[in-house]
């Protein structure tokens, strides 16, 4: 796979990113995050005289921060991004909202908050836990 803007296209595609997930391609991820936040960088700058405008591709490049920083964390686990939801779901079972700093259990009701600067310390003590 041959990392080029041509392959990530103007959006994040939800075939490649979950080919990323499942290779854990992390040099993919990271050049994933670095184009991302060039994507807001001009985005800024074209927009700066406007009150509003969309902030699509800083809530991108935040996502893909969380990926990145949960997929640095270890290899016990399987991770899948939900593109039209937001959501990252780890071993089937635990949903990650990544922007909120929130984690619930599938099929549960309650969310949990925990450390968008320290992931390890949610995985290592729930997901990774026998």
């Amino acid at each position: 796979m041959e990392l080029t803007k041509d392959f990530f296209g103007s959006f994040v595609n939800q075939d490649n990113l979950d080919k990323i997930l499942k290779e854990k391609n992390y040099q993919a991820l990271a050049f994933l995050y670095e184009y991302s936040r060039k994507d807001e960088i001009a985005c800024a700058e074209e927009n700066w005289h406007k009150d509003y405008y969309t902030e699509t591709y800083r809530k991108r490049r935040c996502v893909i921060g969380q990926l990145l920083k949960f997929s640095l964390v270890g290899k016990g686990f399987d991770m899948s991004y939900k593109l039209d939801s937001g959501l990252i779901v780890i071993n089937d079972k635990f949903i990650v909202a990544p922007r909120a700093g929130k984690w619930r259990v599938k099929g549960k009701g309650k969310w949990y908050r925990y450390s968008k600067d320290r992931p390890w310390e949610f995985i290592t003590k729930y997901v990774l836990r026998k």
